[in-house]
């Protein structure tokens, strides 16, 4: 079978320390891995917390802009209109 066992045993060893040295690459890059995607699942978290914060907010702004309070204020600030009950009194510039 085999003749020269000493030169046998020298092949089995290098190969397993190449396939060990590979192995330990091999998880040495998986962490690496890890460790970036869980950076990169933190940031994302956080952007998605600022995402829902801002759609709030930007619901509250539509239901307000929706209100009547809103209509009216806006109608009396930028269209010169008031209801039909209220007195208007115009400022006059002293120059």
């Amino acid at each position: 079978m085999i003749t020269n066992k000493p030169q046998f045993i020298k092949i089995l060893s290098i190969s397993l320390i190449i396939f060990i040295g590979l192995l330990l690459v091999s998880l040495g890059t998986n962490i690496v891995r890890a460790i970036s995607l869980t950076a990169q699942e933190n940031a994302l978290k956080a952007e998605l917390v600022r995402l829902n914060q801002t759609a709030e907010q930007n619901q509250t702004e539509i239901e307000y802009k929706q209100s009547s309070d809103y209509t009216d204020r806006y109608a009396r600030e930028h269209l010169d209109m008031s209801n039909e009950d209220e007195e208007v009194y115009v400022g006059v510039n002293k120059e």
